[in-house]
């Protein structure tokens, strides 16, 4: 694993340890809930591509393809307010 994953599983872990999980299997679906929770791109409407996305602020933002990634860097709010009405996602759908 790259430094930085290896970063954010620590980082991942603190914040579950925090938050009272109090074992990896909790961490993992808490992580694994926040990974699916967005399921279209907010550019074209298509399934996301998980490979494909940007950090903005404290956020994730995932796309169906880089052209979509740098269509959002132009306008980001546009395509956060698009994300945000869109209802949740958890594993559980």
């Amino acid at each position: 694993m790259k430094a930085w994953g290896c970063a954010l599983a620590l980082s991942v872990g603190m914040v579950a340890m925090v938050s009272g999980c109090s074992s990896l299997t909790e961490v993992e679906s808490a992580t694994a809930t926040v990974a699916i929770s967005q399921t279209k791109c907010p550019v074209m409407g298509r399934a996301i591509d998980e490979k494909v996305f940007v950090e903005h602020g404290d956020r994730r933002v995932y796309f169906c393809c880089v052209a979509c990634e740098s269509t959002f860097k132009k306008a980001p709010a546009l395509f956060l307010a698009k994300l945000d009405a869109e209802p949740a996602r958890t594993a559980a759908d």
